[in-house]
């Protein structure tokens, strides 16, 4: 979700900043953030950060989690109207019409997916068949392992092989090249550099996304 539909890295990455900066830390790079955060859950890099700059990690991690929940829901509520993806409504609302299900697969938790994505948000739900999110996964078995797309393949009755997932970062590619399925690697501006090497195809945007899927009459 965040990355692929939604342009709002820099929003989580200011969020985070303010965290750490509250709480007397040095501040993460747009570089250190793409490089070690996008596609993780908070919970697995946060210890990290803080224990590259507070050796003692005497900070309550689960506090510090919620304040930046927190403070990217008020980032959010100011940005919502600019963060979505070009395209972005047109691709999901075409694979429906042409009869493809689309389950939703993301790490955030579902109150969050909830905040960005539902009525009150961005109002993008409705679009999909399915919803998988951070907390159905088992702890530990989120991406880049490839049990998050395997749990959503099942929900929509798929087999894996049969499925085509869009990604954005490295960790989302190497999940669907676990689970066997065909991916399409779509960088963001902070992942333009990762490794999409594993990647089925690597396209600039969605629209020929849709047309890998979809035949090559799809018009944005």
């Amino acid at each position: 979700m965040n990355g692929l539909l939604l342009d709002d890295e820099s929003l989580h990455l200011r969020a985070l900043n303010r965290v750490l900066n509250d709480a007397g830390m040095h501040r993460v790079s747009a570089n250190y953030w793409s490089r070690e955060c996008v596609g993780h859950k908070l919970t697995e890099t946060l210890p990290v950060i803080i224990a590259q700059r507070n050796g003692h990690g005497q900070h309550d991690v689960l506090r510090l989690i919620e304040q930046y929940r927190r403070n990217f829901r008020e980032l959010f509520r100011g940005e919502a109207g600019r963060v979505e993806r070009p395209g972005v409504r047109g691709f999901i609302s075409y694979l429906a019409s042409i009869g493809k299900k689309i389950p939703l697969v993301t790490s955030a938790r579902s109150e969050d997916v909830e905040i960005i994505a539902g009525e009150k948000g961005l109002d993008m739900l409705r679009y999909f068949d399915c919803v998988v999110t951070g907390e159905m996964v088992p702890e530990g078995r989120g991406k880049p392992n490839p049990d998050p797309y395997l749990i959503a393949a099942g929900r929509i009755g798929a087999e894996p092989y049969r499925c085509v997932g869009f990604e954005d970062a490295y960790h989302g590619i190497e999940s669907l090249h676990g689970a066997r399925m065909q991916s399409v690697a779509v960088p963001s501006r902070f992942t333009r550099h990762h490794d999409f090497s594993k990647a089925t195809y690597v396209v600039n945007d969605l629209t020929p996304g849709a047309r890998i899927i979809g035949g090559k009459n799809y018009s944005p």
